[in-house]
């Protein structure tokens, strides 16, 4: 075995275990998503699968809670970060371990290509989510539905904002036909971005 051999095995490698490592961040963050409904039925004891993943995986993900762009009210989209920066480096390692090159146009194609996936992508299917459920709320308006519109608002008001006053200006709009209004812009942004990404990445591959 050669030692050009034993540097492409060595990337493999690698790349399996920072897929494992991804796998271990997306477990410990469904074990957390399933404790908050149970936090009122009084304290839960951590189980050693839930130490062990926290020792492993938390330190790695508190690199990334302190950015506040990643941040929308409740909404926490920083470890959206943390999985594209391990996507980017395991996709790199396995190019490069597969092919035994790794260009500088394909690199930039990678991350070009991760930004949107982890961090573009979901920004934008989170808000339509959102916007339609607010805009359903317009039409079954029950004390329940209005408290929780309350709370969508509190998440998408800037881009409602944003969109009054560049399509509505100071002009008097009603609630609903704003929210329509900002549903149909978003929709077209991310078919914007995602087909410019695209382009994007297809472009950068042959540099």
């Amino acid at each position: 075995m050669n030692t050009s051999t034993e540097v492409l095995n060595l990337a493999l490698i690698l790349s399996f275990i920072l897929g494992v490592y991804n796998l271990l961040i997306w477990i410990r963050i469904i074990m957390t998503w399933i404790k908050i409904p149970l936090q009122n039925q009084g304290p839960k004891r951590e189980s050693g699968l839930e130490k062990f993943l926290a020792r492993v995986v938390d330190p790695y993900l508190n690199l990334f809670k302190g950015i506040s762009w990643l941040k929308a009210k409740t909404l926490d989209f920083s470890p959206l970060l943390a999985f594209a920066i391990l996507s980017i480096a395991q996709s790199m390692l396995s190019v490069f371990g597969t092919t035994g090159s790794l260009s500088l146009g394909i690199t930039l194609a990678l991350i070009v290509q991760t930004f949107y996936a982890y961090i573009i992508s979901p920004f934008f299917f989170i808000f339509i989510i959102l916007l339609i459920v607010r805009l359903f709320f317009c039409f079954k308006r029950t004390p329940t539905t209005i408290a929780m519109s309350r709370g969508i608002e509190s998440i998408i008001g800037g881009l409602l904002n944003f969109v009054q006053k560049t399509f509505f200006g100071s002009r008097g709009v009603a609630n609903r036909t704003l929210i329509i209004a900002t549903l149909v812009v978003t929709v077209i942004l991310y078919a914007f971005f995602r087909y410019g990404f695209i382009y994007l990445a297809s472009s950068l591959v042959v540099l």
